[in-house]
């Protein structure tokens, strides 16, 4: 118990003195969270084609996608437009059969 208050509170640590050198540091930049960043990250890895079960468990989750799905997958509108341009209904897709088991 002792470690994961320890752990929690070096964490907060850290992020306090992120918060306090993007201050100081007058660069200009928003203080990024954990919550943040680690909504950044899904975002980008699942927009870049990581399939959601995979994400999920990077993520710690154990429901196989189901949460990731409802929290973290905010569509940008360019990765909605570049996606829907990638639609075609000219020619049906070419359907590889599943082998019998």
């Amino acid at each position: 118990m002792a470690s994961k208050r320890y752990a929690k509170q070096l964490i907060v640590s850290h992020l306090l003195s992120i918060a306090e050198f993007c201050e100081t540091a007058k660069l200009g930049l928003p203080v990024l969270y954990h919550l943040a960043m680690r909504q950044f990250f899904t975002t980008r890895v699942m927009e870049s084609g990581v399939d959601v079960p995979t994400v999920s468990r990077w993520l710690g989750h154990k429901d196989g996608g189901q949460l990731a799905m409802k929290v973290y997958f905010h569509l940008r509108p360019t990765h909605s437009d570049a996606m829907i341009a990638r639609v075609s209904f000219e020619q049906a897709p070419a359907v590889v059969p599943m082998q019998a088991a």
